[in-house]
């Protein structure tokens, strides 16, 4: 697995220097508590006719399983159970981990906190954003 995790990373970088952007690309992560991340997956709802999304504890809709837009049921996906977002999460984490520790020993990772609301994050990553013109 690590020499998978190995090769992704060259392949990043071989894409990198065949496209001229050396020095202009930066790895973005966005660090979020694992319980808040959690959270945000398990009370996550949808609607089924315009794919607005809501969160039953962070961004509940007016009415309970309605979608505020167009008034059509909200939904849940069927993996975004405890254990189904348990083991993705742990997967993720075991991929993720050395592209972090690459990208940030080679000074190409910035890193966020997306632990505030997702209205929050977003003015943070588009502040970052702009940062880099």
């Amino acid at each position: 697995m690590v020499i998978q995790k190995l090769l992704s990373s060259a392949i990043s970088d071989d894409f990198i220097k065949k496209n001229g952007l050396e020095g202009r690309v930066i790895f973005v992560f966005i660090d979020v508590d694992p319980k808040i991340s959690m959270e945000r997956v398990l009370f996550r709802q949808s609607c089924s006719k315009c794919n607005c999304i809501y969160n039953l504890k962070f961004n509940p809709s007016k009415t309970v399983d309605v979608c505020d837009l167009c008034g059509e049921k909200l939904v849940s996906r069927a993996s975004d159970n405890p254990i189904d977002v348990q083991r993705r999460f742990e997967l993720y984490e075991k991929t993720i981990t050395h592209a972090i520790a690459y990208y940030k020993q080679n000074n190409r990772l910035r890193i966020i906190d997306g632990n505030p609301s997702p209205v929050i994050c977003s003015e943070f990553f588009l502040n970052f954003h702009r940062s880099l013109n």
